[in-house]
């Protein structure tokens, strides 16, 4: 069975940070390492035979190295998934790890060639096959899935526990050098449902909105347009400490399947497959 995946995405700068040092890769669309935002919501739609993909990416570092960091992982993820893309569905977590080591090369490369001694990015990315998705992440960027009313967190918060009075450094992250410690993506695979709801983001969302409440926005009957939009808001009237940058999908039935669905049921009373 395929699905329609609807997506809505946004990247902002804040209302504190004078750089914005996220990025993200949606469907084919990505930002340049100077940027100041996306300015405002995209939308779109993509059917899950075509193994869509969306990640987020937010950068760390002094000065500009944390846009260029983003930027870069935007640009390598662009690159593998490209020239990798089949290769997904039959081993979705060797690709994910090989996605993964490619953004982390292309980090590291810079940072050695410019003599930069720290400079990183998070990574969440989440990839469709034809009935399931695979997610992966690296950092403290963060991926929901919204199920029949229930948010449940389904990436992992790479950060060194502790951290009472500032927030906790990062133990995993694009452009973790080997000799500190080995790069290791957290990986899921869970099956696609109707209705399904899957929110990617950065901390510019999770540091100003609780758990709570993003199932709450979530939850409501709007579309993935205005749902990203009440997200955004609310974590701008909420401070806007950091740069916010969100990717809202929706999994849906294709209308092919619907209609065949709904004709089986008619003149079978249930579907035989």
């Amino acid at each position: 069975m395929s699905y329609n995946i609807e997506y809505a995405y946004t990247s902002n700068i804040g209302k504190v940070r004078k750089n914005h040092e996220d990025n993200y890769w949606c469907a084919g669309d990505f930002m340049p390492v100077e940027n100041n935002g996306s300015g405002g919501i995209e939308t779109g739609s993509e059917s899950s035979e075509n193994i869509p993909a969306f990640a987020v990416f937010d950068g760390m570092g002094g000065e500009s190295c944390g846009e260029i960091a983003a930027g870069l992982a935007a640009d390598a993820f662009d690159r593998y998934y490209k020239n990798h893309k089949k290769e997904f569905i039959k081993h979705p977590d060797k690709y994910l790890m090989g996605l993964g080591q490619e953004m982390n090369n292309s980090v590291l490369a810079y940072a050695h060639d410019n003599r930069i001694g720290s400079m990183g990015s998070t990574s969440a990315a989440v990839i469709f096959g034809n009935d399931w998705y695979a997610s992966s992440n690296l950092g403290d960027s963060r991926i929901y899935e919204l199920k029949s009313g229930k948010l449940r967190q389904i990436s992992t918060d790479h950060v060194f526990n502790g951290g009472i009075y500032r927030k906790p450094p990062l133990v995993q992250y694009l452009g973790l050098e080997e000799e500190d410690a080995a790069l290791e993506p957290s990986f899921t695979k869970d099956p696609l449902t109707d209705n399904l709801r899957i929110l990617i983001c950065s901390d510019g969302v999770t540091d100003m909105i609780d758990d709570a409440l993003l199932e709450e926005l979530l939850s409501m009957p709007d579309n993935v347009e205005v749902t990203a939009e009440k997200i955004l808001k609310t974590a701008l009237e909420r401070g806007g400490r950091d740069n916010t940058t969100l990717i809202l999908l929706e999994v849906r039935p294709a209308e092919d399947e619907k209609k065949r669905h709904s004709w089986l049921q008619k003149f079978f009373g249930r579907d035989r497959r």
